[in-house]
């Protein structure tokens, strides 16, 4: 019986990771020189337009950037996903949030900071993107640094 559960476990667990969305970041994204160059990669042909219609609330400063909380809010029709970036974490893009059509537009969650920098949302709606950001100082590093 030892060897069935076992393999119940197993399939279990390779079925839900199979359901799991992953989205890879290639090589090229990762090695952008610029942050505004790693916007335009990661979004090749999309116009992302500053707005004040998107809202994000950060500490000025972070005591730890292992930890640090952040919430989203919108006042956009139609949105569809929030993207966090850290401008200057080894993998900038920190979270891809989905919202379902009825949601409403907050979120809140804690995020790895490596060091003081940009934390920048973009969002989608059906038909548009829009951006905004705001600038975190982060006392001690919470990507290895600091």
């Amino acid at each position: 019986m030892p060897g069935s559960r076992r393999n119940f476990l197993k399939q279990t667990l390779l079925s839900a990771l199979s359901l799991l969305p992953i989205k890879c970041l290639s090589s090229n994204v990762l090695s952008a020189t610029g942050f505004q160059e790693l916007l335009h990669q990661y979004f090749p042909q999309q116009t992302i337009s500053p707005t004040n219609s998107l809202h994000i609330y950060l500490p000025d400063i972070a005591e730890n950037g292992a930890s640090v909380p952040i919430s989203i809010d919108a006042d956009l029709e139609a949105l569809e996903k929030f993207y966090i970036f850290a401008e200057k974490n080894p993998i900038p893009l920190v979270a891809e949030i989905q919202l379902t059509p009825k949601a409403i537009p907050y979120f809140h969650t804690r995020i790895k900071i490596a060091e003081s920098s940009y934390i920048i949302v973009v969002a989608q709606t059906d038909s548009k993107w829009f951006s905004t950001h705001q600038w975190v100082k982060v006392e001690q590093g919470g990507c290895g640094s600091g």
